[in-house]
């Protein structure tokens, strides 16, 4: 049994922040309905450095996706360019050829919310929406850049893993199977990632600052 999901969103943001956002609701959905006692989790992606290999993202999959969920473990593994995005590539072109046949047909789509309320109602894929709003929460949590130190070999992990038993990630060449997450691994290891001195900003007058001026570049 397998169920796939999609995210939407009126915002064109790709980077971290924004994927935070999107993946923050597909768990909290399979939380809800799915797995309840959720302990982990395998994401599996292509690895631009933009998007998903980057030291933003490894931040934010240990100190966010990993505690709000409250999971015990995590694995990111990263494919090749062109690798490993059948399934998703599958979802994303289902949908996009369910709106291409409600125009053929002469439905209108003016606007975000009637094309949502379409995919819907016409198919068994489950639609969640993303807002902006969401992806600014995201934003606001993150440390200011210059605290990220960037992993020198960043280009060569196709793993990462996270434990709740380890304050650091440990970054691998290859996936392993084999080894704990928390356990630098013997065959594929090549470091590790601490992150656990990193701290959100607090609220106060450059938490204020750093809001205001997040707000006033989405508004």
């Amino acid at each position: 049994e397998h169920k796939s999901f999609c995210t939407l969103s009126e915002c064109l943001r790709h980077d971290p922040a924004a994927i935070a956002a999107h993946l923050d609701c597909v768990l909290d959905k399979i939380k809800e309905t799915l797995v309840p006692d959720l302990k982990k989790i395998h994401f599996v992606s292509d690895g631009p450095s933009t998007q998903y290999r980057n030291k933003t993202m490894f931040y934010l999959f240990s100190r966010h996706i990993s505690e709000r969920q409250k999971v015990e473990e995590c694995t990111w593994n990263y494919c090749e360019a062109g690798h490993g995005k059948g399934a998703p590539d599958g979802v994303g072109g289902c949908l996009k050829r369910s709106a291409d046949a409600f125009v053929a047909r002469g439905i209108d789509i003016p606007n975000f919310y009637k094309l949502v309320t379409l995919l819907k109602d016409t198919t068994q894929i489950e639609i969640l929406t993303v807002s902006e709003e969401d992806i600014t929460k995201i934003d606001l949590i993150l440390p200011d850049t210059e605290e990220f130190v960037t992993f020198k070999g960043t280009m060569k992990i196709h793993q990462i893993t996270w434990s709740k038993r380890s304050p650091s990630l440990q970054a691998r060449r290859l996936s392993c199977t084999t080894c704990k997450p928390e356990a630098s691994c013997g065959h594929f290891g090549i470091g590790s990632i601490d992150v656990s001195s990193l701290n959100p900003p607090k609220k106060n007058s450059t938490y204020k600052q750093k809001k205001n001026s997040l707000l006033s570049c989405v508004f």
